[in-house]
């Protein structure tokens, strides 16, 4: 990927010489280079303030009221593992993370997941288990998505928080989609 992006940035350069606009191209790059650190510093903000009401949830039990609410559907999901298992523990969490759009909290419960999942013995299942749990995290259901509202309200959105309903709706169709391939896969896989 570095090649091709540093391809793209000579041919960039080499056609701005030759037609002329060089000095479009290098004002550009400055400012470009001086809106992302702003937007770094604008997320960066937004993102230490919900990790933080992340972790006062967490503190204060509200993930594990999320992660009890939605147990029952992650049974369904992930039949056969042990619903009290440090793998499902991680699991809820990391959904109740990005129900709340943090994906940054979300992270680390997702590689603890993998790694509980890494263990079990039946491998058949612990590899179903790991793909399921990939899509689910890759599907990532946002009940608050903090950074698109971020962005939204950076760049003076009207209404920051009118992208919730297109937002859930489209992860929810992809997490159906994703889970419905992904057990017909497994299932197909196991009869060979």
């Amino acid at each position: 990927m570095n090649k091709v992006i540093v391809l793209v940035l000579a041919f960039s350069v080499i056609y701005a010489v030759f037609s002329g606009n060089i000095v479009e191209v290098s004002n550009a790059a400055v400012n470009t280079a001086a809106e992302a650190i702003e937007l770094t510093i604008f997320l960066s903000g937004g993102l230490m303030f919900w990790s933080g009401v992340m972790n006062l949830m967490k503190k204060g039990g509200i993930t594990k009221i999320i992660s009890k609410l939605i147990s029952p559907l992650l049974r369904l999901i992930f039949k056969g593992l042990d619903s009290s298992s440090n793998a499902m523990r991680a699991i809820c969490m990391n959904i109740s993370a990005n129900f709340l759009g943090l994906g940054n909290a979300a992270t680390p419960f997702g590689i603890e997941a993998m790694r509980e999942l890494k263990k079990l013995n039946n491998k058949k299942d612990a590899e179903d288990y790991m793909v399921y749990f990939i899509v689910l995290n890759s599907a990532s259901i946002q009940i608050i998505p903090t950074t698109l509202i971020l962005l939204r309200s950076r760049y003076n959105s009207a209404n920051p928080i009118e992208i919730l309903p297109p937002s859930v709706l489209t992860s929810l169709i992809s997490l159906f989609v994703g889970i419905f391939f992904a057990v017909l896969i497994s299932r197909f896989r196991r009869k060979k």
